[in-house]
């Protein structure tokens, strides 16, 4: 043996490449038909064909059962009325029938025309004699026949008794106030009274007028000069005080002061109403809450300076009562004074006192 290698077991050849496709062989026999397999799913219906032709018309079928009656339809409307037929012969005559009550009268009717005069008739027989008439009337009374003297004067009979007194009859109307007298004279002033004690705590602060503070008594609107003394004041404005001062006190430091403005319009029970709200006053009066309505003699005084106080009317409510429907208004025209009812309305113009 020579020295070649050697191994032990089959051996396995390279896979060489792939031959030819050979030529195809005869066909076999069918082999058994296989058994029939599940039905499939219906498939999508397909389009319509088109319409075959019609075919012959079929025999009539016998006649149906009649059906039920249906509703009656609704009534059609009145066709046009035909022509007038012939008028048929007449009927024979039937019974008469009972009479009938007796109708009422009919209205009269128009008068005819009057027909021609018929021809007068033979005279009748002479009448008997009617029977007398009824007496005629008087005739006219004669003459007055002339006066007779007078004869003598008879004595005068007693004196009748007194009649009863008659009734007294109803009050005469109340008659018109007469008009206000004048002004009196002003008195004579009186004495001057003893000073009176100083207030408790009184201050001062520098100017020419300062109100008085601390815990004494003070007066609406009470002023002191700079050296403590009370001020004075005259007829006149002092805008300080409210209004128009129209009368004054002998030494000066009181009197009575007219707004300036009207309060309103009212009647007497609403007055004190106006003149209490502080938008019916003047800058200055709005000061002060004191305001009131002026008596009758007030506002005589305040006639006397009716033109400086200023914007004053006719009619002014005055607090004097006539009794308790009526109260007295003053009349700045003339300085009269008039009763009034207190449901009128006047005039308001305020006062207050310093």
């Amino acid at each position: 043996m020579d020295g070649g290698v050697y191994t032990t077991g089959p051996l396995t050849g390279l896979t060489g490449p792939a031959g030819a496709q050979g030529p195809a062989g005869p066909a076999g026999n069918d082999g058994a038909q296989g058994p029939a397999g599940p039905a499939g799913n219906d498939g999508a219906q397909g389009p319509a064909g088109p319409q075959g032709p019609a075919g012959p018309t079929g025999a009539t079928g016998p006649e149906g059962p009649q059906g039920i009656q249906g509703p009656a339809g609704p009534a059609g409307a009145d066709g046009a009325q035909g022509p007038q037929g012939p008028a048929g012969a007449d009927g024979a005559q039937g019974p008469i029938g009972l009479t009938g009550p007796a109708g009422a009268d009919g209205a009269q009717g128009p008068q005819g025309d009057q027909g021609p005069q018929g021809d007068q008739g033979p005279q009748g027989p002479a009448g008997a004699n009617g029977a007398q008439g009824p007496q005629g009337d008087q005739g006219p009374q004669g003459a007055t026949g002339d006066t007779g003297a007078t004869g003598p004067e008879g004595p005068q009979g007693p004196q009748g008794s007194a009649g009863a007194d008659g009734a007294q009859g109803p009050a005469g109307p109340a008659g018109n106030d007469g008009a206000q007298g004048p002004i009196g004279l002003t008195g004579a002033t009186g004495p001057q009274g003893p000073a009176g004690n100083d207030g408790q705590g009184g201050v001062t602060t520098a100017g020419t007028n300062v109100t008085i503070t601390g815990t004494g008594t003070v007066s609406d609107p009470y002023v002191v000069n700079a050296n403590g003394s009370t001020p004075t004041y005259t007829i006149g404005l002092w805008p300080e005080l409210g209004g128009y001062v129209f009368w004054v006190s002998a030494d000066g430091k009181h009197g009575l002061v007219a707004e300036t403005q009207d309060q309103g319009f009212t009647s007497w029970y609403e007055v004190q109403n106006l003149i209490s709200n502080p938008s019916n006053h003047s800058v200055n009066g709005q000061k002060f809450r004191d305001w009131r309505m002026p008596t009758k003699f007030e506002l005589n005084e305040m006639y006397a300076h009716a033109v400086a106080i200023g914007g004053l009317s006719n009619l002014y409510w005055s607090s004097t009562e006539l009794d308790g429907l009526n109260a007295w208004r003053f009349y700045f025209a003339d300085g009269s004074a008039y009763s009034g009812s207190k449901t009128n309305a006047n005039y308001v113009r305020a006062v207050r006192a310093f």
